[in-house]
């Protein structure tokens, strides 16, 4: 069936560990006898996913399902978790690995929203093909994520820290290839940020009328020069995770 579908030998054969022996030696023979070629260019065996040093498995009944994790974190989040560790190795699930995962997302898209905001003109940019390069290099050394990831990060704060100190040079270009390196490996998507407020207002501390009836007296407060009422709303709304920004639009809110 794969060689009626995808020629032999095709470009990469998946599965995990525990599929090495004796099914995938036995594709092996059967295939290569068959067609005297090879099976496929590529083998790629990913190690467990475990929970409490145990193998996650239907069999077992210790899973979750994709659409159970996705009611608490964002797609982006989980596909970060999944690159932290290398595909070869086992992994084991934690929600507290998986908040940390969405925390190191927020801050790559509040980087990309930072360079947006500034003088960079991402959208006119080139990406910088040093950083390009040395993304590749890290995928071509056996798919190694996490060392891509650490590039990544390594680039994000090198960019926050030329962004707080109003120097623009070049920021543009390694604005755009961190974009492209995201876009590689599935971090970025469309209707992240609303996505964090549709789980937020989910939980129910908030309503959405409630926050922005908030904002609403918060702005009437800064008309009146009522400074202290300002913060003082500005605070709450902190304490219940959501974090304020003043543009030239208005006020506009995203959960912390």
């Amino acid at each position: 069936m794969s060689t009626k579908y995808l020629g032999q030998p095709f470009d990469i054969h998946g599965g995990g560990r525990d599929l090495i022996f004796p099914h995938h030696e036995n594709e092996i023979a059967q295939s290569e006898t068959a067609y005297d070629r090879p099976l496929a260019r590529y083998w790629i065996h990913n190690g467990f996913l475990n929970i409490n040093q145990e193998k996650m498995s239907k069999s077992l009944g210790n899973f979750f399902t994709i659409g159970e994790i996705l009611e608490e974190f964002d797609a982006a989040a989980l596909r970060h978790y999944f690159l932290s560790s290398h595909y070869r190795s086992p992994m084991d699930f934690s929600r507290e690995g998986l908040g940390e995962a969405a925390r190191a997302t927020d801050r790559i898209y509040e980087t990309i929203e930072r360079l947006y905001r500034s003088s960079a003109r991402l959208n006119e940019a080139h990406p910088e093909p040093a950083l390009i390069e040395a993304f590749r290099q890290e995928m071509d050394d056996d798919f190694n994520t996490p060392r891509a990831l650490a590039l990544v990060f390594d680039e994000v704060r090198a960019l926050n820290r030329l962004l707080d100190d109003k120097k623009s040079s070049g920021i543009g270009n390694r604005g755009a290839a961190i974009r492209t390196i995201c876009d590689t490996l599935g971090l970025l998507h469309d209707g992240y940020a609303e996505g964090k407020k549709r789980r937020f207002l989910k939980k129910g501390n908030l309503t959405l009328i409630q926050i922005e009836q908030l904002i609403t007296l918060r702005d009437q407060a800064r008309r009146q020069r009522s400074w202290s009422e300002a913060d003082r709303i500005r605070e709450e709304l902190n304490r219940h995770g959501i974090g304020l920004e003043d543009t030239a639009e208005g006020t506009v809110w995203k959960v912390k």
